[in-house]
């Protein structure tokens, strides 16, 4: 069964090439655009992973990773944010508040594909373990 990816992303162009991608590489991958449908659809559909834009609408990025980690049912979801803020206290800030990776844009996308299947490997280590 191919994993499940959940992309939120406000730019719907950026977001539908991302979506894209990761189903050209067998992955099950969704897209929302603000940050409360995130925080949704993250509950109901139970992602292996997100992929997450710090600058949105309805929250932004930062907020849906607090509320990502207070919830039992999504606290262990990983999340790789993708943004394109830059600087050492934005890296600190989201890995602080519990992201796996960070990328800046714009992106490689060959990274983007090696930071997903890096997360997804070591979440189903730590699943197994």
């Amino acid at each position: 069964m191919s994993k499940r990816i959940l992309v939120m992303e406000d730019d719907a162009e950026l977001g539908r090439v991302i979506v894209t991608r990761l189903r050209s590489n067998g992955y099950d991958a969704g897209l929302v655009q603000d940050a409360l449908a995130g925080v949704q659809a993250a509950h109901t559909q139970a992602p292996d992973l997100i992929v997450l834009d710090l600058l949105m609408p309805a929250g932004g990025g930062v907020s849906v990773l607090k509320r990502l980690r207070m919830s039992e049912r999504t606290k262990s979801i990983p999340v790789l944010v993708l943004t394109g803020l830059t600087g050492s206290g934005v890296r600190r800030e989201v890995f602080g508040e519990g992201a796996q990776g960070c990328l800046h844009k714009p992106y490689d996308p060959e990274q983007l594909l090696s930071e997903v299947r890096r997360l997804l490997r070591d979440s189903s280590a730590s699943e197994a373990a």
